[in-house]
């Protein structure tokens, strides 16, 4: 039974969501009722069955549908209900009639007792069963359960669930997502989502006894009920018109707001584009603001629910800590409410207050700060006392929780006008998934941390944050870092331009001036190059070193870098892109402090013959060992034809070393043998000997996940076939691909751009575009096509976007760039293969 073309109507004639949900709700009960309503007859008489012409079950509503708020996609949960389980085969009738309609049901089938015993086992099932609607059937199964069932799980063991509903509220939110800007957020489960207001509902209904939503005008004031109830619905026509938008493409309803479903869902709620926002733009903006309402106002819910709990003195003491401020319960309070109606710029006293304690504010604190924020003109801001404040925030052992809280409470942005126009600013980027405002937030936390961090590469960089003076000035660089992006693309440049007056206003000697100015317009410059350019090549190493002053900045350089790519999201910093960029900085490290490489001994003349007949970049970017390995492969390959190795490297990747006989195309049906695994492949290497032969090494990054016993044996016996062909059968073609991986829809725009200036020795292919198996196969079968070698390439992927980068050189014979006449043809065909 669809009714998926009334409910459209609803959302499109401005119905609140809250209706659309209990007007779909209400339609299922009628089509429920009347498709189980014929009675089952008794088998016989007796206490222990129903008499004649009554129902020997009860039918009841469970979970979203129980509550009322059925959206288009969202599960049917049935309950029957049964006072004995002899009763359990009069149910089948009528739930084969349901099946029959073509509803999509789950159901389960209880008696009583066995609604208590499960409910008291599992925590999901005691909640779900709190939402219990009675729809059709026998009445005193209705009652039963309300007055047994129900009055039992709400009574029983309240503290325990309680502190399990908590830890499931955490494990969802590090599941979905622990923010509310987020760029693609789950309406449902994100924080600040829909589930979050089902919590609260739940929390009370055990510590307050509170029946519905209603109830929660006895705990909250008018306002923040009112704010809670308008973003409740807001997201609920939210998540409505997401189900709607997907009905095409999915059988379940989707509760992640994706890029692919924005403008969709925009539509559907009647926001369009306006001179400075797009539609979705303005519809996640709308999405940010009433998540954070309602995991404010929950949040509160939550706290006084839990207060039922815990054991709270009756006077509670405070502590004076100067003439402005004391100390009650563990937070900061104030002493006297007009303080800062007479003294603005103490609003940023109370700020510095909570770095040097580690204290919060009270409730009644924060909002006092934002109801006199407004008084923060251009007057404060150039007070003496607001920017003393504000630099001794900066200076203090852990600035990221005052930072976070003048940002939440709008402070930042009127002390820093420049700020504001970040806030809940939208930028789609490969990668990225938080807001603008809240990615910078999450670096400065990230670049706090380092002082204690522990990972492998972590505790490198952890020394050097340790031993770094002036901290400042790195928390003021990652602060500013993107204030450009509110102006457009080039947001490193644009930024460093508009951060010039305000450092000014904040009086920063020049010295620190000019590096938190070389830090934001620098920003990009180790992970992009160490992602996109050869860093083993000496010529890159002094290209880069050349705008890099000393060793300090290197160091103030690498630490920003650190904690911008932490705060991409949580995956994008692995060990692997680490590995790049603490590569990248040791190399400039050593020419900084002008420290030569040592040339070390391999071994007999042998090997220094081997040596003698690569490419000079061999040497210069393989250690000993590797080399003394190779040429123990080189001998393999001399008797076998052959000769392949694999080694597990550094955060869990892989390497394959591959010796054959080189040969147009080789490397691609190289690459073809992998994709057709579904081997992600990270990077590779291609060095050709002057004896005809070629050593390949390729970095993958889920061997280890796939493998399983004869995965090696099988991989090298793919390998040596397309290495050592004897028909054409033997090679890879891309209908074999195609056929087992069909393509993907795009997701982003795809994107290609060609360095062919920065060096004479190869040109650099930079591309972006959704992921698929076997495109990076098409690729370098393109580069194969025209006859150029790829030296080299960086092939990351990750959230279905694949960023390759390839250094290609001409004809064997020449080892150049490509030629100018060339690359108009050969960008077509790339062009092509990306799209």
């Amino acid at each position: 039974m669809d009714f998926n073309e009334e409910i459209k109507q609803l959302l499109l004639t401005g119905h609140r969501g809250c209706d659309i949900v209990r007007y779909h709700s209400r339609r299922m009960d009628e089509f429920v009722c009347r498709t189980v309503t014929p009675p089952c007859p008794p088998l016989r008489g007796g206490k222990d069955f129903p008499a004649p012409g009554r129902t020997c079950f009860g039918v009841f509503a469970i979970g979203g549908y129980g509550r009322g708020e059925l959206a288009p996609h969202s599960d049917i949960d049935l309950m029957f209900l049964v006072r004995d389980r002899r009763d359990t085969s009069r149910i089948e009738d009528a739930y084969y009639r349901l099946l029959d309609s073509g509803i999509h049901i789950s159901h389960c089938v209880r008696t009583p007792q066995e609604c208590i015993e499960e409910g008291f086992k599992d925590v999901r099932t005691r909640t779900s069963l709190l939402d219990t609607r009675f729809l059709t059937g026998d009445t005193d199964l209705q009652q039963t359960f309300k007055d047994g069932v129900l009055t039992e799980l709400l009574v029983k063991n309240q503290r325990e669930f309680f502190a399990l509903r908590l830890q499931e509220m955490s494990n969802r939110h590090k599941k979905f997502g622990a923010s509310v800007y987020l760029l693609q957020p789950n309406v449902k489960d994100s924080a600040g989502g829909l589930r979050d207001v089902h919590e609260a509902l739940w929390l009370s209904k055990i510590a307050l006894n509170f029946k519905s939503m209603a109830d929660f005008t006895q705990i909250l004031s008018r306002r923040d009920y009112g704010r809670l109830l308008a973003a409740w619905d807001f997201l609920l026509k939210v998540r409505v018109a997401l189900h709607l938008s997907t009905l095409h493409t999915s059988t379940r309803g989707s509760d992640v707001l994706s890029f692919n479903d924005q403008q969709t869902v925009a539509t559907l709620l009647g926001i369009g584009d306006t001179r400075y926002f797009s539609a979705s733009e303005r519809l996640l903006r709308l999405y940010y603001i009433r998540a954070a309402t309602i995991k404010t106002v929950t949040e509160k819910i939550r706290n006084i629910a839990g207060s039922m709990f815990v054991n709270l003195p009756r006077k509670t003491k405070r502590y004076r800590i100067d003439d402005m401020f004391s100390l009650s319960q563990n937070k900061i309070m104030l002493n006297d409410e007009q303080t800062f109606k007479k003294y603005p710029h103490k609003i940023i006293d109370a700020y510095l207050l909570s770095a040097k304690t580690g204290k919060g504010f009270t409730r009644y604190l924060t909002a006092l700060i934002r109801k006199h924020s407004h008084l923060i003109n251009k007057e404060v801001r150039s007070s003496q006392a607001a920017i003393r404040a504000l630099m001794a925030v900066f200076k203090s052992t852990a600035p990221y929780a005052p930072l976070q809280m003048m940002f939440n409470d709008g402070v930042l942005g009127r002390l820093i006008p420049e700020l504001a126009p970040l806030r809940l600013l939208v930028v789609s980027e490969p990668y990225h998934i938080y807001t603008v405002d809240a990615h910078t937030m999450l670096a400065i936390k990230t670049l706090q941390e380092l002082g204690s961090a522990t990972g492998d590469y972590d505790k490198v960089v952890s020394l050097i944050y340790n031993s770094f003076k002036d901290k400042e000035i790195l928390y003021m660089a990652i602060l500013f870092h993107d204030i450009g992006k509110a102006l457009g693309r080039w947001h490193s440049t644009r930024g460093y331009m508009r951060i010039k007056p305000v450092l000014e206003r904040l009086q920063l000697q020049k010295s620190h001036r000019d590096t938190v100015e070389f830090l934001v317009k620098n920003h990009l410059l180790l992970s992009r190059s160490s992602f996109t350019k050869d860093i083993d090549d000496h010529d890159t190493i002094v290209t880069l070193a050349e705008g890099i002053r000393d060793e300090r900045l290197l160091n103030a350089l690498l630490l920003v870098t650190y904690a911008d790519m932490s705060a991409v999201n949580p995956g994008f910093f692995t060990d692997w892109r680490k590995s790049l960029v603490i590569g990248l900085y040791n190399g400039l490290l050593r020419h900084l402090r002008g420290v030569q490489q040592c040339i070390e001994t391999y071994g007999g003349d042998d090997i220094m013959t081997f040596i003698d007949t690569m490419p000079k970049r061999y040497i210069k970017t393989t250690v000993p060992q590797k080399v003394r390995q190779e040429f123990e492969l080189l001998r393999a390959l001399k008797t076998h034809g052959f000769a392949l190795s694999v080694e597990h490297r550094i955060g869990n990747t892989t390497e394959l070393t591959v010796l054959a006989m080189d040969r147009g195309g080789l490397l691609r049906d190289i690459v073809g043998v992998l994709s057709l695994r579904a081997l992600n492949i990270l990077s590779l290497r291609t060095f050709v000997s002057t004896e005809g032969y070629v050593i390949d090494r390729l970095r993958l990054s889920n061997y280890k996940e796939l493998w399983w016993e004869g995965m090696d044996e099988l991989i090298e016996t793919e390998l040596k076939r397309v290495c050592t062909p004897t028909t054409q059968e033997d090679t890879i073609t891309p209908h074999m691909i195609v056929r087992k991986y069909p393509h993907k829809d795009n997701r982003i725009s795809p994107f290609l751009e060609v360095d062919n200036e920065s060096s004479i020795k190869y040109t650099v292919f930079e591309t972006i575009s959704t992921d698929r198996i076997g495109l990076l196969y098409d690729m370098v079968s393109v580069f194969s096509k025209n006859s150029l070698d790829i030296m080299m390439a960086r092939v990351n992927t990750e959230m279905e976007i694949a960023h390759d980068v390839f250094f290609v050189t001409s004809a064997a014979t020449t080892k150049q760039s490509v030629d100018t006449e060339t690359l108009p043809g050969l960008m077509g065909q790339l062009w092509e293969a990306l799209n």
